[in-house]
């Protein structure tokens, strides 16, 4: 993104669309986005109502310059998230080894310090970097922004960063629950079957192991493919593979903890549960207010009829 506001340019020789026969399009381009000037004025003037303020986000959002942003802001927040993810499992790895540790490392605030890091790294990855731009030929994003119409051979748009990242992740991750996996497996070997508190324990770990097991396998995959899409030509079907293991490693977590974590599932059936209780009482107060309203108005009326 510091291209796009500082080196404008560099941006220029980059991005544009010069090398494209546009003539086609650029009539049907030009009277939908001049629809869409008065339209968005018009969605901007009745902010007061949330659907108008979702029409309006989506008119700024369709404006070409949002897909660059757009990318740069979906690498800063899978750099976030991918290191995250890699956090993630040294903290288990680390609590399970050596519990010492982990309370020095990870004890209090020390996360929050770790997680501004995350953040940090995320934000330079996608800010300071080239960004990942959609394609609407495979639909998926690569830093080629060109990607089928002119091949990059001299490494122009090549975001070295972005494929470190995902390689770290790749390698990192797969060793890391590697070791998970011993730690797990040497604690069940010294566990006594007729503890049950140790029994709670290593049953307790192993679905911690799973949960965070099953996110790193989708960061994984997800990694290793984009990583060989941005350098090899690809068929449709990797490519489809690639983007499902991207949106997984998005939206799968809550799957994961609703199945597999039990203190987030019972919060979750708790706040359910409140909620209906809470319904239910209204509609029962409601309905007891309303033979005592039924009572006053007949009250009334016959004080009326008394007293013409």
């Amino acid at each position: 993104m510091d291209t796009y506001f500082f080196d404008p340019v560099r941006y220029n020789l980059l991005y544009n669309c010069s090398v494209y026969t546009v003539d086609d399009i650029l009539f049907l381009f030009v009277v939908l986005e001049i629809l869409y000037i008065p339209c968005t004025l018009a969605m901007y003037k009745r902010l007061d109502q949330s659907a108008y303020k979702i029409m309006f986000i989506i008119s700024l959002a369709d404006i070409p310059y949002m897909i660059y942003i757009s990318g740069c802001l979906g690498q800063m927040f899978w750099g976030i998230e991918s290191s995250s993810a890699t956090l993630l499992a040294i903290n288990r790895c680390v609590e399970i080894s050596n519990p010492y540790l982990g309370r020095i490392l990870f004890d209090r605030r020390r996360t929050w310090i770790w997680l501004a890091c995350c953040l940090a790294y995320g934000a330079i990855l996608g800010l300071l970097n080239k960004p990942i731009l959609f394609s609407s030929i495979y639909m998926a994003w690569f830093t080629n922004p060109h990607t089928d119409y002119l091949p990059d051979n001299i490494a122009v748009y090549h975001n070295y960063l972005h494929v470190c990242n995902n390689t770290f992740v790749f390698i990192f991750l797969t060793a890391l629950y590697a070791t998970f996996a011993a730690l797990i497996w040497c604690k069940t070997r010294k566990h006594v079957s007729n503890d049950v508190h140790s029994a709670n324990l290593i049953k307790s770990q192993r679905l911690s192991f799973l949960q965070c097991f099953i996110l790193s396998i989708v960061h994984i995959n997800a990694s290793g493919l984009y990583i060989y899409m941005q350098y090899f030509s690809v068929s449709t079907i990797l490519v489809n593979v690639a983007m499902f293991s991207w949106f997984l490693a998005h939206g799968i977590p809550p799957i994961i903890y609703l199945l597999l974590n039990k203190s987030i599932r019972n919060d979750c059936l708790r706040m359910l549960t409140r909620r209906k209780l809470k319904d239910a009482t209204e509609i029962k107060s409601v309905r007891s207010s309303i033979p005592h309203q039924r009572i006053l108005t007949v009250t009334h009326v016959t004080q009326n009829i008394k007293n013409p």
